[in-house]
């Protein structure tokens, strides 16, 4: 049986069964028909439900070869992969093996992101899985920014490896009894300051090193973009004045990890590790102080009792970042600090505005007060704040 979709400009083939002598004259038919109503797509053979494949069926995706379509094959058992393999076709085509199904139900979760959701699958192993289905560019980027970071200097965990689970697919990394700093600070609220010293040293190594024009992106031009999405939702001279501000912030190459707070860094064995590289970015720490912020103060300043999936919370999240910043900023006054942490939360507020409004929306009453309440948070800072530097 052949079934067929066209999935972003992609025309997918999907086999069932098997391909041998008994219904191979069928798979060609079928397949060609198929690929002569869909002219000029790229072709790729979801061998998902395939079984078995005989050199009768590698003789039909020969013949497509050998008419120059673009033809490749995905979710490859070890068996079908072999066939390729051993036959020479995955030095012709691209062909992908299939990736391990897992299922993550009763896991605990870790941390959620914006673009996935962290779990312990068992005490050696933790998963991130993301939101978007077609995530694979996604995954391999991640990896690539970890292996960049680790190169660096900078203690990263590196994925082993690429799950499905679900509709979608996740990254796997060992961290043999790892435990995250959020989780070691509740269990001993006594000793926050040690704590939050070995976390701003390693915020510390993070900002020392530096990229190379284009090796990782810009979180300015991040923050540009955050400004530029409100501009229907601010004041016009609230608008102007953020994004001046934004703009008026140096370039800088230092490296910035874009999302850190206590559930990215684990303790394996005594030493730091970090974790969900995606936001792997440079340019000025006060990028990097408006996520950390956000995971500790903004967002339960705006959805009071929103489930904070594993963050600090309260009095203890208040009291990390009041000590991180001054010892980051240890050279500052008290009042140069707090102006500084003006700087830090306007930038904040604007990246959480921008997400009430394009993944919560306004349907309901409650969600057009954190709307509003987040916008005046906004505008009071943007009139309050002359620089961001």
């Amino acid at each position: 049986m052949l079934n067929s979709e066209v999935k972003n400009g992609t025309l997918v083939l999907i086999p069932e069964g098997k391909i041998d002598t008994t219904n191979v004259q069928e798979f060609r038919v079928e397949s060609e028909s198929i690929i002569d109503n869909n002219p000029g797509l790229p072709i790729v053979i979801d061998a998902d439900d395939l079984s078995y494949i005989s050199s009768a069926g590698l003789r039909v995706i020969l013949s497509f070869l050998k008419r120059r379509l673009n033809v490749s094959v995905i979710n490859a058992n070890s068996t079908v992969y072999e066939i390729f393999e051993s036959t020479g076709f995955s030095e012709m085509m691209d062909v992908k093996k299939a990736y391990k199904k897992i299922s993550i139900e009763g896991c605990e979760i870790i941390g959620r992101g914006s673009n996935g959701t962290v779990y312990r699958t068992d005490p050696e192993t933790i998963v991130k899985v993301y939101n978007n289905p077609d995530s694979l560019p996604e995954i391999q980027n991640e990896r690539r920014l970890a292996r960049y970071a680790f190169v660096h200097g900078i203690p990263t965990a590196i994925s082993y490896d690429i799950v499905r689970v679900g509709e979608t697919y996740g990254s796997v990394f060992e961290l043999l009894n790892a435990t995250s700093l959020s989780k070691m600070i509740v269990r001993d609220p006594d000793h926050l300051k040690e704590y939050v010293g070995e976390f701003v040293d390693l915020l510390k190594t993070i900002h020392e090193q530096e990229s190379s024009p284009g090796d990782v992106p810009s979180v300015k031009e991040t923050y540009l973009g955050y400004a530029r999405f409100l501009k229907e939702y601010l004041p016009e001279k609230s608008f102007s004045k953020l994004l001046d501000l934004i703009s008026a912030v140096p370039e800088n190459c230092h490296l910035i990890h874009g999302d850190y707070y206590a559930n990215n860094v684990m303790f394996q064995d005594g030493n730091p590790v970090l974790i969900d590289m995606d936001t792997l970015s440079c340019g000025d720490p006060v990028f990097e102080f408006a996520s950390t912020y956000n995971a500790l103060g903004g967002f339960a300043s705006i959805y009071e009792g929103e489930d904070a999936c594993g963050r600090l919370s309260g009095k203890l999240a208040m009291d990390m970042w009041d000590e991180t910043m001054k010892l980051y900023y240890s050279g500052l006054s008290d009042e140069e600090r707090q102006t500084q942490n003006d700087r830090v939360k306007l930038l904040g507020y604007a990246r959480i505005l921008r997400r009430h409004i394009k993944r919560i929306g306004m349907d309901t009453e409650i969600d057009r007060s954190h709307y509003e309440k987040c916008r005046n948070f906004l505008v009071d800072l943007i009139d309050k704040v002359d620089t961001l530097v």
